[in-house]
């Protein structure tokens, strides 16, 4: 079994006195000895969030104290600050080449910033509203906002003009380039939307009968463009329930499913690793409907293994070698070899983490809980 060690890289304070002053002080403190836990943490100030750039030469965190620093993963120092961010900051996005990021909270505000100049290219304040609902799109160029009604609206961030509005949305989900829109209806129908166009390009019906309708199930893309939708039916013998909940992957030209896996839990989630050869997918079972995640071997489709307990997300290093599972209530995150390694290589002991992420050549690796932390992952 490979073994992998985390190593100390560098340790970044972010002290304050009281809430009331004026700004933070940032300080990278150089460390020799390299066999050490490092953290980031944000001296008593909860939220701080961070992310990688997409070419993962620099590490961007808003300290939220009104401070984006970023971090040149070469050097292990800061480079630039912009000050004065007047917005709690939930997530950061950067923009495909690099150039911009995108600062955005859940209550529907956000900042997109031209990085070189510091400028505020635009900016959204929440309207007050609190029945809105908000999310983000994985690129910088679009603006999803959900209601309480199911209605999805699609903006442009820019201009802040309405694209695409959907009503009777009771799930969507936005393709990894930012063009389409999945939205799955009350009457279970999955249509795919062209947010330029405003057109229905692809429609998946039910099958016939005896399909959940709880709305715990999941629809998405994949990162190679198929669509996946899961609709679990149930069949009723005597005093028993059994259940078919296939995952199928449907090819948008041809209309017509690529591959399918079974299971009998509701699927949430899924993903596939960088070299697709396998596939993670996340779920609830349908008996204690506790959280859970499996993985399949994409070419024997067969499952290679399931974690169970309370697991809140999982995912691929860039290699694809390992798999990264936060085990929830635990808490604590575990690195394990995905070729049926059931063991954990390596288990860090953590806060309940909310967000993970891999630098894009799977050099370091950072986790958010209440305080921020990197670590160096070694090549072997």
């Amino acid at each position: 079994m490979r073994r992998l060690s985390f190593i100390i890289v560098w340790l970044l304070v972010v002290s304050l006195e009281t809430y009331s002053q004026a700004e933070s002080a940032m300080e990278v403190i150089s460390v020799e000895n390299l066999d050490r836990l490092v953290e980031i943490w944000t001296g008593g100030i909860l939220g701080a969030v961070a992310t990688f750039s997409p070419d993962g030469s620099q590490l961007a965190v808003a300290d939220n104290n009104g401070q984006l620093i970023f971090i040149s993963m070469a050097i292990l120092e800061p480079v630039r600050t912009i000050r004065d961010i007047g917005l709690n900051v939930d997530h950061l996005t950067y923009s495909s080449d690099g150039a911009e990021i995108l600062l955005w909270n859940y209550t529907g505000s956000y900042m997109l910033v031209d990085i070189q100049s510091g400028s505020v290219l635009a900016e959204k304040a929440n309207a007050g509203d609190e029945g809105r609902i908000t999310s983000m799109t994985l690129t910088t160029e679009k603006w999803v906002e959900y209601d309480r009604s199911d209605n999805v609206a699609v903006y442009d961030t820019l201009t802040q003009e309405l694209l695409l509005e959907v009503e009777d949305a009771k799930h969507w989900s936005m393709s990894y380039d930012g063009n389409l829109l999945l939205t799955r209806n009350s009457d279970l129908v999955v249509q795919i939307w062209h947010i330029q166009s405003g057109d229905v390009t692809f429609q998946i019906l039910p099958p016939g009968e005896n399909v959940a309708t709880d709305g715990l199930y999941g629809a998405g893309f994949t990162p190679d463009g198929l669509v996946w939708t899961n609709y679990p039916q149930y069949i009723l013998f005597e005093d028993s329930v059994t259940w078919h909940s296939p995952i199928q992957f449907w090819d948008m030209i041809t209309g017509e499913t690529v591959f399918e896996v079974e299971g009998p839990h509701y699927y949430r989630s899924v993903i596939f690793d960088p070299t697709r050869s396998y596939m993670l997918v996340w779920g609830i079972t349908t008996t204690s409907r506790s959280t859970q995640c499996w993985i399949w071997e994409l070419d024997s489709l067969e499952e290679e293994d399931c974690y169970a307990g309370g697991n809140q997300w999982a995912i691929f290093s860039p290699d694809g070698r390992m798999l990264v599972v936060n085990n929830g209530t635990a808490p604590n995150v575990t690195f394990r070899e995905i070729s049926g390694q059931t063991q954990p290589i390596m288990t860090l002991e953590t806060m309940p983490t909310r967000h993970t992420e891999f630098s894009s050549d799977g050099r370091y690796f950072l986790t958010e809980d209440i305080d921020l932390h990197l670590w160096a992952v070694p090549s072997e």
